[in-house]
């Protein structure tokens, strides 16, 4: 595959995949549930104990650490078939700096909002007054706008990851590489079925909190 082709999926083709698959939670989410029906773009969601990066905890540094571990251990071959040594090392950061954007993206971009206190799916009240604390919440649209570009640097960091292993396994047996070209795509996969899933619950918990005493978090 030439390096022409590859900027093009990293560019355009995963920026694509990812804002599609947030557009289908969203879209799963406002079908599937009734008490998402009524939520919209500018919806003001999340609590001032949930992060937006903590949903993607996990998928994020399983395959930070594998890439990482990859170009620290120098493996690579000293004349690589697809990309330098330095364009993969680039890659890398540039991934990893989209996931940081994202996160400061959402978190950038929240305003106070007072809101009740529920206890037991009732509002607390204390004089014939509802008990209020003033929450730092974001909005639906922000929500799905770094959902997208956090989607887009974990499949950036998939096919990073595939094309240095691709590197790496070419000269060892066919099985090692057939292993290899299966685990990533199925990797791929399941980050897309996850994406869609969970995108559909945290706004299930971020914007409908009533009765929930603590948040629900996919991780």
């Amino acid at each position: 595959m030439s390096a022409a082709i590859l900027a093009r999926l990293f560019t355009l083709v995963l920026p694509i995949i990812s804002i599609t698959i947030v557009v289908a939670g969203y879209s799963l989410a406002k079908l599937r549930f009734r008490e998402l029906r009524s939520i919209g773009l500018l919806t003001r969601m999340g609590t001032s104990s949930w992060k937006f990066n903590e949903s993607w905890a996990s998928t994020l540094t399983a395959v930070g650490a594998i890439l990482g571990l990859i170009l620290a251990a120098e493996v690579i071959p000293k004349q690589p078939q697809t990309f330098s040594t330095t364009t993969y090392v680039m890659l890398n950061l540039l991934f990893s700096a989209g996931i940081v954007a994202a996160t400061l993206t959402y978190n950038a971009i929240r305003w106070p909002k007072n809101v009740d206190v529920f206890d037991k799916g009732r509002p607390m009240i204390v004089d014939e007054e509802r008990v209020q604390t003033t929450e730092n919440q974001g909005f639906v649209l922000v929500f799905l706008v770094a959902s997208s570009m956090t989607l887009w640097a974990l499949f950036g960091q998939l096919l990073t990851t595939w094309l240095l292993l691709d590197e790496i396994t070419r000269p060892l047996s066919p099985f090692v590489e057939t292993f290899t070209r299966i685990v990533i795509p199925l990797s791929a996969f399941l980050t897309a079925v996850y994406g869609i899933a969970s995108i559909p619950w945290t706004l299930i918990n971020q914007t409908n909190r009533k009765g929930r005493n603590k948040d629900w978090i996919m991780m």
